[in-house]
This record gives structure tokens, C-alpha cells and sequence, in this order.
């Protein structure tokens, strides 16, 4: 289809590109979370348009993030590439895909990567993508938790405890806390995305797996878990990132399982969570999920990343890993 344009969405497209994500995209998406997809000034959003009728046929999205270990990488993640129903079968995916190239090549991105349903999967390996790991969702029931307007602490086997509050509380009262919790997010990704979480993360709740230090009694995080309000009325819990598998399983199963005093009770919790790219070492803890729940396969795409033959390739540091993005959803 040859009379197709290639455009920023504008302002007053965001509900028009909102609806059509939600429609047709194989994921729970939630309305506020695409709000800040769409508008963030780190998103790259455009439509592909049929340039007769100026309708709305298709739409990318392209991130791109600066890698921390290395300070000329970047990398592209692309996300949420739909094309209307209508318009499937004439090259606009493969355009709009295009049109995503050449702006990671311009930026000298050493690569990309993007998430691919089995359908879409063969398209991605024919230009040139391969397969880096899944994503899955699992499904467990579990307590529920209040921030309340105050740092709480509770105290956990092996001389850790576990520390919790709204993020806007931690970033008032604890905010070296709450720079850590960022810090180790991108440190797992090895990607700076202080911008978006903070945009994410405006109404949520953070949860810290901390221990003492023998010698200082300093408090020292080892795995951290952000809650916020998400899909269908649900909570969506993630990512985890963890210095061990060890420290995201007890942080997983407490938070899943023990509630607080504070808490407003009643309803059960459903908890699907989804693991990470096996790049950052998510295969155990996604063995772990497994065990607590079950994987909705309708749910599971594959991890698929492309070298863009420009800038250096970085390796992400080992010390911190994003184990699983988790949604605990209050049905």
C-alpha cells in the first residue's frame, strides 16, 4: 500500500491511539499506563495514516534508553506496533518497523528489541531478530496491603525485615530508599528509565527486602517490588529486582501471602506475574512462579532483540537483576 504517511501522533490523537491499543493488543494494558506510553517525552509514538482519508491504520512505539554501563550505548525497545484490522496484509507493519530502524540507526543504537507473539514471532526472525528469552503470565491468590501515609517496617526471617510505604511517602521521609529502589531498576535493565518509572510510579506503593550490615547497621536493600493501582481495577506488582534469586522469592512470597495489620482485608488478590527476559537471569524465579501459580499461555510472547551494527554493545552488570514484572490484581 503505497499512499500510507508516517507521522508523530498528535495531542489529540492520544484517545484515538489509546483505544486502538486496548482493542487489539494482546495485553493488559491500562488506560493510565498507556497515557504515560504515549505523551512521555522518552516515547518515540507515530501513526502510520492512509494519506486520502487521514485515518489512523497503524501505530510503534520506539524508547530509547542510554545504557549506564557504557555512556555511548543506547538501545531501542519497540512496543506496541498494531496495525487496524482493516489494513493487515499490505506492508504496514514493515513500514512503520522501518521507520523504527533508521531512528535507532540515527541515534547509533547497538540494538533492539521488542516483544513478539508466536504469529508475529517468524516476521521479527526473517529481519533479523532472535529469540533472548519469553515473558509469561502466572496466577496466584494472596492477601492485601495498605501504604497508609507512613514508612512501615515488619521483620523477616535471616535478620532481614521488610520496608513499605507510597512511593510518595518513601520519596518525603526515606528518600535515599527510594533513589536505591530506582538505582537497582535500571541497574537490572542496564538502562537509565528514572524518567518513566517516576512517571509510572506516581500513585504506588514500594516494597523493600532490607537487611543490617554486620558492621555498620546500615540498612542495605536486597530486593525491592513496586505495587500500583493497574488492569480492571487490579494492583500491578513490578517489576522485582533483586541482588539473588533467594532475596525476590522471600520478598515475592511475603508480600503474596502475609498481608498487613493495616489493611483493609476482604477481598483475595490475583497475582499474575510476568518473567523477565532470560538475559537477566529470570529462569529460576520463573520456575519459582510456575510453582505458585500456573502460566495463561495467552498471554506468553517471546523476547526478541536485533544488533543494529552501531555504537558498543554493553553487557548488563550482574550484581542487581530484574527478576519478573509481577501484577497482583484485586478482582
Amino acid at each position: 500500500m503505497s499512499d500510507i504517511k508516517i507521522r508523530p501522533i498528535s495531542h489529540d490523537e492520544f484517545k484515538e491511539a489509546s483505544s486502538i491499543i486496548l482493542d487489539q493488543h494482546k495485553w493488559p494494558f491500562i488506560q493510565p499506563d498507556l497515557d504515560v506510553l504515549v505523551s512521555s517525552p522518552s516515547s518515540n509514538f507515530v501513526a502510520a495514516t492512509d494519506a486520502s482519508t487521514g485515518s489512523l491504520c497503524g501505530l510503534i512505539n520506539l524508547v530509547i534508553f542510554p545504557a549506564l554501563s557504557s555512556p555511548d550505548d543506547k538501545r531501542g525497545y519497540i512496543g506496541c506496533l498494531i496495525v487496524k484490522d482493516e489494513y493487515q496484509r499490505k506492508g504496514i507493519g514493515k513500514k512503520l518497523l522501518q521507520w523504527s530502524f533508521d531512528k535507532c540507526r540515527e541515534a547509533r543504537c547497538s540494538t533492539v528489541w521488542l516483544s513478539a507473539t508466536d504469529a508475529g514471532a517468524p516476521l521479527y526472525a526473517s529481519l533479523g531478530f532472535h529469540t533472548t528469552g519469553r515473558s509469561a503470565v502466572y496466577v496466584k491468590s494472596g492477601p492485601a496491603w495498605s501504604a497508609g501515609d507512613a514508612v512501615r517496617e515488619q521483620p523477616l526471617e535471616a535478620a532481614s525485615k521488610l520496608i513499605w510505604a507510597s512511593v510518595k511517602t518513601m520519596k518525603r521521609d526515606r528518600a535515599q530508599l527510594w533513589r536505591e529502589a530506582t538505582s537497582m531498576i535500571n541497574k537490572s535493565l542496564d538502562d537509565d528509565r528514572t524518567s518513566l518509572v517516576d512517571a509510572y510510579v506516581d500513585d504506588a506503593t514500594v516494597f523493600f527486602l532490607a537487611s543490617s550490615d554486620d558492621g555498620g547497621g546500615e540498612t542495605r536493600v536486597q530486593a525491592v517490588l513496586v505495587s500500583r493501582p493497574g488492569y480492571r481495577s487490579r494492583q500491578l506488582l513490578g517489576p522485582v529486582c533483586a541482588r539473588s534469586g533467594e532475596g525476590a522469592q522471600l520478598l515475592f512470597q511475603t508480600v503474596t501471602t502475609a498481608g498487613d495489620a493495616g489493611s483493609s482485608g476482604g477481598a483475595d488478590t490475583v497475582v499474575f506475574a510476568i518473567a523477565s527476559d532470560t538475559r537477566y537471569d529470570g529462569g529460576a524465579f520463573d520456575a519459582f512462579l510456575g510453582q505458585a501459580g500456573g502460566a495463561a499461555e495467552e498471554w506468553t510472547l517471546k523476547i526478541m532483540e536485533m544488533p543494529m551494527g552501531a555504537g558498543t554493545v554493553a553487557k548488563a552488570p550482574t550484581d542487581v537483576k530484574q527478576l519478573a514484572l509481577i501484577d497482583l490484581s484485586f478482582d
